[in-house]
């Protein structure tokens, strides 16, 4: 009985980790980012949220997904070891964590250009708003694409989770 209590308490946790993970991130563009865009009228200002926004986020929302990511890897390697099935939980951490090369590979051009008209206004050049808006938008959607994938994940686990006889 233990083992199983085991099993079932990190899959929970693991669940809820994924859970958490994808509507704390959903939020930013869900609430902060309308919110901005509503009240914020000047590109520097706009620019400059935005470039807090972006630095909260990475200091918790890729360890979150990492922490994630091991914890569902913990889980498949205790199934290995007591000869359950693990290749769902593997498939469960591999996609929540797969937000991490998302934002390398589809963010990182925008995440650059608005850092870099950040610099421009910085040095003192003037900065289109609606240039700055458009990319916030762009940022936005992809965002609350990328947070999809510890959303999926956590499903995969719960899926997993509730079939595992």
């Amino acid at each position: 009985m233990g083992d199983i209590s085991i099993n079932i308490g990190a899959n929970a946790v693991a669940v809820m980790a994924g859970s958490f993970l994808s509507g704390g991130m959903m939020s930013i563009s869900i609430n902060a980012v309308p919110m901005m865009m509503d009240t914020i009228k000047d590109s520097p200002q706009l620019l400059n949220q935005w470039a807090r926004t972006f630095y909260y986020g990475i200091r918790t929302f890729p360890a979150m997904s990492v922490t994630t990511a091991l914890l569902y890897g913990y889980i498949a390697l205790y199934r290995s070891v007591v000869k359950r099935p693990c290749g769902i939980f593997v498939a469960a951490g591999v996609v929540t964590l797969t937000m991490v090369p998302f934002t390398w590979s589809f963010m990182d051009p925008t995440n650059q250009r608005l850092f870099s008209l950040g610099a421009d206004v910085a040095s003192g050049q003037v900065v289109e708003l609606a240039e700055v808006q458009g990319l916030i938008r762009t940022w936005s959607w992809l965002h609350i694409t990328r947070s999809l994938f510890p959303l999926l994940g956590a499903a995969i686990g719960m899926f997993a989770t509730v079939n595992d006889h």
